[in-house]
């Protein structure tokens, strides 16, 4: 009876046994797959990272870009604002000289008068325009 309970015994342990040593196994297969996971998940953040740093640096590119576009049209603008400034004290000075040549010309008797010696009456007209604009003097 002995040796009967102690085969029983001896049965169960390694009943308990070959059943821990399958929770054993089984925890394991689910760590290895918890573990395969993790390594999917690290790898598509590491991917995703990369990605990320990649756009960061074009963007910085870009920015960069951007900056000295910025600065040559901001150069370009005060080139353009000072030339402006040159045309338009050019178009004033243009002006002042356009007024006192025509006060000038309206102080000059231009009707009738001989367009060479500027003295005698105009009496002679030329071929073919017929203008009345020389002296007799004058031809």
């Amino acid at each position: 009876a002995s040796a009967a309970s102690a085969a029983s015994a001896a049965d169960e342990d390694r009943v308990k046994l070959d059943v821990a040593e399958q929770r054993v196994r089984t925890l394991e297969e689910l760590l290895d797959a918890e573990r395969a996971a993790r390594e999917v998940q690290v790898a598509r953040r590491a991917r995703e990272a990369a990605d990320m740093q990649a756009i960061m640096q074009a963007l910085d590119h870009d920015r960069a870009e951007l900056a000295a576009m910025y600065r040559e049209a901001h150069r370009e603008l005060l080139r353009l604002r000072s030339e402006l400034s040159e045309r338009t004290a050019e178009v004033w000075e243009l002006r002042r000289e356009q007024e006192r040549l025509r006060r000038e010309a309206g102080k000059r008797p231009d009707h009738g008068t001989c367009v060479v010696c500027l003295d005698a009456a105009a009496t002679v007209a030329c071929v073919p325009c017929g203008h009345l604009s020389l002296c007799e003097v004058c031809v």
